[in-house]
């Protein structure tokens, strides 16, 4: 069997070539995808280092049977949740770099899972306890879950992913299947575990198991037609000649700030949208866009006409709906990047337009596009992709602002558990952008951001604490007509 991975497999031995050639053979390892391999990249050359979702739940979780037996169906049912990266020794001349294997492994035992923390981390609070976060690197390779669960007290677990093989979204749908999984085991007589207890073990899970999903871009077409490449290139060039930039600068040190918006506040701003939708829905995304922009020009960060956003998007609902449950765990995104006039004012006009805006490329598969471009085979030729990464990682420039919004958790409060609040953090390590803004919501615990910002940007911490106040002040007060 001619595979690629064989020729550049870290381990040689033939016992990992045969179990590689089997879980291929089995639908249970597979190439990464050209969207994961990217994320791969970002690891490899130490750009990307994790992001986290810390969800606090009603009652006590720090047990470890209860964890074991909340986890084990999930993973038994997810493959993609007990799959590791399968790690390639690559000279910098070959073109183009082979992508490397995702597998099921062999075993995962629930300290696998389990990230411990010094317990200096968790007596931290608010912004330093998300930085401690963000600063974790999880291996990558090496039969090496690529993510992992955190115990924060005895009531919140936080959510921990290298960004390879998950997005948001999954993190937060774990926390959702948690809760159902903990609810169905508290207040009954949970088994006992031993320290070699296994959540999940191949040689007996594997014949039930389901194949590893495709990558998402074996899925849907991520390729740009023709038609999109000026446009593409247009707004390249005028965010690179005429937005705020500077060079890229990883490793840099991050500020942080944090917006909570309580469930009354939240619903209120819902209820101004409802009113204010006229005969198109409203929603709650160009809001907080026409809201940070304008509090960036008034607060006066940039001195520059135009300058950019950009939008993470959740490429699962361009999947065919009938097999969309085996993609609720996975690297699954996509995103727009726009050039905008300045918002000198936060009018219900500029979020209309913003909202029609938004909704126009969701409709026309635009934020596949973006991914789909940096991607395809006659932009990227015959390169080693980590070798051109490698090269302008401190050459490319840092833009204005990445915005991701995970939604809502759903959680039913008819269980025995319930979630009270999470928190989403992430930030780009000094490259890409300045501002790195993160949004998650609960019903009982409303919305909160995480605000990060690069610490040699062009403006002061001074400066990017006014932005974040005038951006609460924003989202809390009156949009004007």
């Amino acid at each position: 069997m001619e595979q690629p991975i064989f020729k550049y497999m870290v381990n040689q031995d033939e016992k990992s070539k045969k179990e590689l050639e089997l879980k291929i053979q089995n639908g249970h390892a597979r190439p990464m995808g050209h969207v994961e391999n990217l994320f791969g990249i970002y690891q490899r050359e130490k750009i990307y280092k994790s992001f986290s979702i810390i969800c606090k739940y009603n009652k006590v979780i720090n047990d470890e049977a209860l964890l074991f037996h909340a986890l084990r169906p999930i993973l038994v049912e997810y493959p993609l949740l007990s799959a590791a990266i399968v790690e390639q020794k690559i000279e910098d001349h070959v073109k183009p770099r082979p992508h490397d294997y995702t597998k099921v492994v062999d075993k995962v035992q629930l300290s696998d899972v389990m990230y411990e923390l010094d317990e200096e981390i968790k007596a931290l609070k608010g912004c330093e306890l998300l930085e401690a976060m963000n600063s974790i690197v999880l291996p990558y390779g090496d039969d090496q879950l690529t993510w992992r669960l955190a115990i924060i007290d005895e009531f919140t677990l936080a959510y921990i992913s290298n960004h390879v093989l998950a997005d948001g979204i999954t993190g937060k749908n774990l926390f959702q299947d948690l809760q159902i999984q903990f609810s169905k085991l508290y207040g009954s007589e949970i088994p006992p575990i031993s320290p070699k207890s296994l959540l999940f073990n191949y040689n007996t899970d594997s014949t039930n198991l389901t194949h590893l999903p495709d990558p998402s871009d074996s899925v849907i077409d991520y390729a740009p037609p023709y038609s999109f490449i000026p446009e593409y290139l247009l707004n390249r060039f005028i965010i690179s000649k005429f937005c705020p930039n500077s060079h890229a600068s990883p490793g840099v040190s991050i500020n942080y700030q944090t917006i909570h918006i309580s469930a009354s506040e939240l619903s209120r701003i819902k209820q101004d949208l409802i009113e204010h939708e006229q005969d198109k829905k409203i929603t709650l995304t160009p809001y907080i866009q026409a809201a940070w922009l304008n509090a960036l020009y008034k607060t006066g960060v940039y001195n520059s006409k135009v300058t950019n956003f950009l939008l993470a998007v959740d490429a699962r609902q361009y999947f065919p709906q009938e097999n969309i449950d085996q993609y609720k765990y996975g690297l699954n995104t996509s995103a727009t990047n726009k050039y905008f006039h300045n918002i000198k004012d936060f009018t219900w006009s500029w979020v209309g337009y913003l909202n029609d805006y938004i909704k126009w490329c969701v409709n026309t598969k635009r934020p596949l596009y973006l991914l789909g471009f940096l991607t395809l085979d006659k932009v990227v030729g015959n390169k080693n992709l980590d070798v051109e990464v490698r090269k302008t990682k401190h050459d490319k420039i840092r833009t204005n602002t990445l915005f991701s919004n995970l939604g809502v958790v759903e959680s039913n409060r008819k269980e025995v558990v319930d979630i009270e609040d999470c928190i989403f953090t992430q930030h780009f390590n000094g490259s890409f952008y300045d501002f790195s803004i993160n949004a998650i919501t609960t019903r009982k615990g409303g919305l909160n951001f995480v605000i990060s910002s690069t610490g040699n940007a062009s403006f002061s911490k001074a400066k990017f604490n006014e932005a974040v106040l005038a951006f609460k002040e924003n989202l809390i007060g009156e949009c004007c007509e």
